[in-house]
């Protein structure tokens, strides 16, 4: 079968009266075979390493870049004064709140941020339960905060007992993160994946209940995810909190942006 078909392929070579050339065209055949499946295996092979470093990669250049940078940023806090930090051991968790299942993503419900439970702060009077926030550097452009949410899919989320923008206080803002390949600023699943490139000194826009305000970073810091200082309110300042989870794509620990305001 393999002569015959040699013989339509090489009808020139066929009248030789020795299958020396049959031979040696069948071996050219067998190495450019070969020379294909190497190829191809190599091509699998690359094509996995690729996959595996891009979900890798962001997380690993977050703790060679961002993350010395934040700690490098953290040396000089703000000092403040800490008006909750004898109450903090006694601080009643609310054991009995109902988890939501969002898309089998546990990371999209604030309640399962808070492996102990959700502290319950003092209760606050809000007569605004939405507004909106921008942040220039990172492309974020009036998303939606709401106050005592759960579902971090819809909205940032303002945590419930925490002081509301322009008052003494600093809300706490929740965002979910993502890997960076698949942020979009206006999608709340990625809306928080680049926070960790804020720098001291870059501002966030508040658009409250038709005030606007204007708040300067002053740290950023990484905390674990049972600490939870992060919720502390100090009322000698007007200040902003943002929180999400660092490394982008994991929940391994928080990232918290702290600001000031400024006008």
């Amino acid at each position: 079968m393999a002569l015959s078909y040699w013989i339509k392929k090489e009808p020139s070579k066929a009248i030789l009266p020795t299958e020396t050339v049959f031979l040696h065209w069948i071996e050219k055949k067998k190495k450019k075979t070969t020379i294909w499946l190497k190829l191809f295996s190599l091509l699998l092979i690359s094509g996995g390493i690729a996959l595996a470093g891009n979900a890798i990669w962001p997380m690993v250049s977050y703790k060679l870049v961002f993350e010395k940078e934040i700690r490098q940023t953290n040396q000089a806090l703000i000092p403040l004064q800490a008006v909750m930090e004898a109450n903090r051991p006694q601080l009643p968790l609310q054991a009995d709140v109902q988890a939501i299942e969002i898309e089998k993503d546990p990371a999209l419900n604030l309640v399962n941020w808070f492996p102990q439970g959700m502290p319950q702060l003092p209760e606050k009077n809000y007569r605004v339960l939405k507004y909106k926030i921008s942040i220039p550097k990172l492309g974020i452009k009036d998303v939606l905060v709401t106050i005592d949410g759960h579902d971090l899919s819809q909205s940032l989320i303002q945590y419930k007992g925490t002081s509301v923008p322009g008052d003494l206080g600093q809300p706490v803002i929740f965002g979910h993160s993502n890997l960076p390949q698949f942020y979009s600023p206006q999608n709340y699943k990625t809306v928080f994946t680049q926070l960790p490139k804020l720098k001291v000194g870059d501002v966030i826009l508040v658009d409250y209940d038709g005030v606007k305000y204007t708040y300067q970073v002053m740290s950023l810091k990484v905390v674990k995810p049972d600490n939870f200082t992060i919720l502390e309110q100090y009322y000698n300042y007007r200040g902003l909190r943002l929180v999400t989870c660092v490394p982008p794509g994991t929940t391994w620990e928080r990232l918290v942006v702290e600001a000031k305001l400024i006008k």
